[in-house]
């Protein structure tokens, strides 16, 4: 026999049908308010396909990920057009602290962060994405830090924004940043664009 659903499911699945499909980020920006999320084992080779099958257009990747070339081959072999995804990637900032690289990771040069986005796109075989984010705040590396956590964020902001000026992406945020680093990174005086998400 069939059990009816718990009234808590029922609530959610209604709350879910509620929630707006799409959210203008920035001007002429939308995003979709799902994606598919390509971190931690997931395999696009395998996951790619059914999701644009089934409608889905918001791909969610980074540059620690190391998934980026699969994704780009599965893009590829769907045949889906460029304009009916949205490609999210990430710069680590902060959340490179587990690799070699984070010290360059929370650099004070904004190039930085407008070198992983190039290798992003390259890995991508793309020449925009729709969304990057600096993937989170230098304040993350604690006691390793070599820089001053607020102004390596600043710095790597600062590349971000270059990087939405020469048309790499389509739009510019942050994630899992709090209110202090919130707070911090539009206090900066290179800070002229406020990040569309985090």
């Amino acid at each position: 026999t069939s059990h009816p659903a718990p009234r808590a499911m029922l609530a959610a699945l209604a709350s879910y049908a509620a929630v707006p499909k799409t959210k203008e980020i920035a001007p002429g920006v939308i995003m979709p308010t799902m994606s598919l999320g390509t971190c931690c084992g997931s395999d696009p080779s395998v996951d790619v396909a059914p999701w644009l099958s089934a409608g889905g257009v918001g791909i969610d990747t980074a540059n620690d990920y190391q998934d980026q070339p699969a994704i780009a081959a599965a893009l590829k072999a769907s045949g889906t057009a460029r304009n009916k995804i949205f490609l999210t990637t990430k710069v680590p900032a902060g959340v490179g602290v587990m690799s070699s690289t984070a010290n360059l990771d929370c650099s004070l040069d904004p190039h930085r962060s407008l070198d992983v986005l190039r290798d992003n796109l390259k890995q991508l075989q793309m020449s925009h994405v729709d969304l990057v984010l600096l993937h989170g705040p230098c304040e993350l590396q604690g006691a390793t830090a070599t820089v001053d956590p607020a102004k390596a964020n600043a710095a790597q902001w600062q590349g971000m924004q270059w990087a939405l000026a020469q048309g790499l992406t389509r739009s510019i945020g942050v994630s899992n940043y709090n209110v202090s680093h919130l707070t911090a990174l539009l206090a900066a005086p290179t800070t002229t664009i406020t990040p569309a998400v985090n």
